[in-house]
């Protein structure tokens, strides 16, 4: 179905190819400029949700969010508004010197990145004043004035937000202007010019340390989010009467910015002269606005779109609910009263429950019920908005979150002046200086949990019991992965031969045990181990006619010991990889037919299972038959193994909050010499990421990437099914049905493990990271799951980053220490077909 959309106001017909929000015609631009300004005295981030007419000076506004995205770093530090604290001396409100300074640094800050990228590529663009302007760093009578003015010098941060946006885009398109030039022109022609850099390159740390933290976390935040889920104001423009420097409708569209224009007969032949047919909207469609253009009348602003969003404020259902019930089972006497009190709702004899924000969590709120002597004056502080009276209780429950942007009426005169002070801005200039330094969170908020193994690798089997532990272990991983069926009787004895340093060394490496320990030797000396090794030796050597013995191993036809929850491949379907995808993941390399292998778990399930290779199919085949689905899916979280959770796409999705995707990797000069810091910024900002719902993907993507991920979600993300967001889109070739799930883009992929695009000059770029890329760690030694040995190897390589003795290395670099041992990937190469053997046995009706 086509995007866009037709507007008809005053008889007048726009069109938008990009965008079916409802929204108010801009006013034209006054021929003497008079209404050219938008930010007038009193102008609030919510009165500049709408569209803007192009002007050279403003233009830049169409690209201010519509939403407050404050969920990535730097913005996360002022989602929440702090409390202010009262001085006893002078009875005035006012906020924490260290409040105020984080809030003016981070402003001017963003002051300084655009003023560079202002001079560096000279863009059309006038700034909106400092949020210093709202004066939140004053002292206030009025505790609710505070908070107000607060609130909309912290949304105005937005519109700051909008100004980057513009000009990043901006400095993008000059680069590729310049790369289009030396494309077209001789390395003679391209000499005597200089080089366009990219807008990070421009931000050189060497010649801008202070604000080296916003050159690479805004690339990570909604500023450099160009999608159109990442929604903006929009512009008009007029398309015959080119405005001054006016870009054209496509490079809005391609940045994710809602585009409208008059709209006349003559438009689809102007578009295609401007080959721009492509903007055109199908007969159909406009068929259909042609019948309903002239009856059309013009549409106000949905109250919708003028909604303010609150911080986190007080779910009152339950106390609705109580007061429901209560109302229902009072006598009549006391439903009498509480109508009069809900009539006239006293002040003084009803209790006053304040909800404030917790001062050490603000994201929370904190209960406080009122005294008697305080009720009047707090119920005076808050507006209509801001408190609800229950006559059923005779309760009044005040918060301000309720409506943080309002001050009661009797606050109006208590401060001077109530709206900005448009030269706050010098203030800011004069007396905060910006950072020196690269700082962000301490490492101990959040290193620690990285260091913290998953549950099932947290043993190192030392100390007393070690070699018992590891025997089990051992035992249970070779039973699971690999289908081995230990003798009976149990061997209890000495081992009939001895292993050589060699033969040890590689059997634990390929089933993904650590080598040197004083357990792994005890291990070979138990008579268990000769079985063990001795089927581990037949798999890697395995021929047409030498395989493991049906007594040991569970999946030959002969086998007395077959998988217990074979009757699960009942459920089976097969779905090739090369189905809709919108990710890179997945995507079979290199011409190969690759399969999802698809599991119904139970036919009240409200998604189904999808596993890339059969041994992991022949894995949940051993599980206990009575075992739940959760607990199949738990175990292979747990494990790192890689699968998805497909939901047909006619089911209604889960309501999560958007947050925005990233379009780019931070950069680096290319002898950047990394630091402790470099890796606790890009923790920091993975983590905040990590947080969007969507990234429950990456505990489904297994590798590098889920450990990464794992202590930074939860198991419960991945059971609670996909968000609705249309990362992978399949389709059953027998039924027809489409599924979706969530899945990680490649962008994605590599800021989870912190990839640098590392410049120098003229010469391509060279992509660096701290731990490898996605599909490198797959390549490498791999043996389809996380292991012991990959634990012990990921904590050893994150702590000697946090003592400073590793830096990122490049994909070339990672190949070569991933190479690993052979033995691994026989021993892989070998399982794999013989699963598909299993299977194909076990559901010969449904071949592929």
């Amino acid at each position: 179905r086509h995007p866009g959309n037709f507007l008809v106001v005053d008889g007048q017909v726009f069109y938008s190819p990009n965008c079916k929000r409802v929204v108010e015609v801009p006013a034209a631009i006054n021929t003497d400029k008079s209404n050219l300004n938008p930010f007038q005295p009193g102008v609030r981030w919510e009165d500049l949700r709408n569209p803007c007419r192009w002007s050279r000076a403003y233009g830049w506004a169409s690209f201010i969010p519509l939403d407050r995205l404050f969920g990535a770093y730097p913005f996360n530090e002022v989602a929440f508004i702090p409390q202010l604290e009262l001085d006893p001396e002078s009875e005035l409100y006012s906020h924490t010197v260290k409040i105020i300074d984080m809030w003016s640094e981070l402003d001017a800050g963003l002051h300084q990145v655009a003023s560079v990228l202002f001079s560096k590529y000279d863009a059309p663009a006038v700034f909106p004043y400092s949020i210093r302007g709202w004066k939140f760093q004053t002292k206030f009578r009025s505790l609710g004035k505070g908070r107000a003015l607060t609130y909309a010098a912290r949304d105005w941060l937005l519109v700051w937000m909008g100004l980057l946006s513009f000009l990043i885009a901006y400095a993008e398109s000059r680069c590729e202007e310049f790369e289009k030039f030396r494309e077209d022109h001789s390395q003679e022609e391209i000499a005597k010019l200089s080089r366009i850099k990219h807008w990070q390159e421009a931000l050189n740390p060497t010649a801008y340390p202070a604000i080296q933290y916003l050159t690479e976390s805004l690339p990570l935040s909604a500023v450099c989010s160009f999608l159109p889920s990442t929604r903006r104001c929009g512009i008009f423009l007029d398309l015959t009467n080119k405005a001054e420097f006016q870009p054209s409708v496509t490079w809005f569209i391609e940045r994710g910015v809602p585009v409208w224009f008059p709209w006349t007969a003559d438009t689809p032949q102007y578009l295609a002269k401007l080959n721009m047919s492509h903007l055109i909207p199908p007969a159909h469609v406009l068929q259909k606005q042609s019948q309903t253009i002239l009856t059309r009348l013009s549409l106000p602003i949905p109250a919708l779109l003028a909604q303010r969003k609150s911080a986190p404020a007080i779910d009152y259902r339950k106390q609705q609910q109580e007061s429901e019930e209560k109302a229902r089972v009072d006598g009549r006497c006391q439903r009498v009263a509480a109508d009069n009190r809900a009539r006239k709702p006293p002040t003084t004899s009803a209790q006053v429950h304040l909800y404030e924000s917790d001062v050490d969590n603000p994201a929370k709120l904190k209960l406080e019920v009122v005294s008697k002597a305080q009720r009047g004056e707090t119920l005076g502080s808050h507006t209509d908005n801001q408190s609800r009276y229950f006559p059923e209780f005779n309760i009044w429950v005040c918060c301000v979150d309720m409506a943080p942007d309002e001050a009661a009426d009797d606050d109006e005169d208590n401060d001077l002046e109530w709206y900005f002070n448009p030269q706050g801005q010098s203030e800011l200039v004069q007396h905060i200086p910006l950072r020196s330094t690269q700082t962000f969170p301490s490492a101990s908020l959040y290193l620690p949990d990285d260091i913290i193994p998953p549950a099932d690798f947290t043993d190192t089997f030392m100390g007393e019991g070690g070699c018992d532990r590891l025997e089990h272990a051992i035992c249970q991983d070779m039973k699971m992965f690999y289908g081995f069926v230990a003798p009976i009787p149990y061997p209890t004895g000495k081992p009939a031969s001895q292993k050589t340093e060699q033969d040890m060394n590689s059997f634990l490496r390929a089933v993904g045990f650590e080598q040197k320990s004083a357990a792994t030797r005890a291990f070979f000396d138990l008579g268990i181990s000769d079985a063990i090794f001795n089927f581990y030796h037949v798999c890697i050597h395995a021929t047409e006619t030498s395989h493991p013995s049906p007594e040991s191993w569970d999946i030959l036809p002969e086998s007395f010991s077959p998988p217990a929850n074979a009757s699960i491949l009942d459920g089976l379907s097969f779905v090739a990889y090369h189905a809709k995808s919108l990710g890179a993941t997945t995507q079979p390399k290199q011409g190969k037919q690759r399969f999802w292998l698809i599991l119904e778990l139970s036919p009240s399930h409200p998604w189904r299972l999808a596993l890339r290779t059969a041994a992991d199919l022949v894995t949940i085949c051993r599980f206990h038959p009575s075992s739940t689905p959760n607990k199949i899916v738990t175990f292979l979280v747990q494990r790192g193994i890689p699968f998805q959770t497909l939901q047909a796409v006619d089911t209604p999705p889960r309501h999560v909050p958007y947050h925005p995707t990233p379009n780019q990797l931070p950069r680096k000069p290319q002898n950047h010499i990394f630091t402790v810091d470099d890796y606790r910024q890009y923790a920091h900002t993975r983590d905040l990421m990590l947080g969007n719902p969507r990234m429950r993907a990456a505990l489904l993507r297994g590798g590098i990437v889920w450990r990464l991920a794992y202590n930074a979600m939860s198991i419960s993300d991945a059971l609670d099914g996909p968000t609705g967001v249309p990362d992978l889109i399949i389709q059953d070739p027998k039924t027809k049905e489409y599924y979706r799930d969530d899945q990680l883009t490649t962008l994605e992929e590599d800021i989870i493990v912190g990839a640098y695009v590392c410049y120098s000059g003229r010469n391509a770029p060279v992509l660096k990271s701290w731990w490898p890329l996605a599909e490198v760690f797959d390549n490498g030694e791999n043996p389809g799951r996380w292991t012991h040995h990959r634990e012990t190897w990921y904590r050893n390589r994150l702590e000697a980053i946090i003592e400073g003795r590793e830096r990122p290395y490049s994909v070339k670099q990672w190949r070569d220490k991933l190479h690993g041992r052979p033995e691994t990937k026989k021993l892989r190469n070998y399982i794999e077909p013989v699963s598909s053997t299993f299977i194909d046995i076990s559901c010969p009706s449904k071949l592929f």
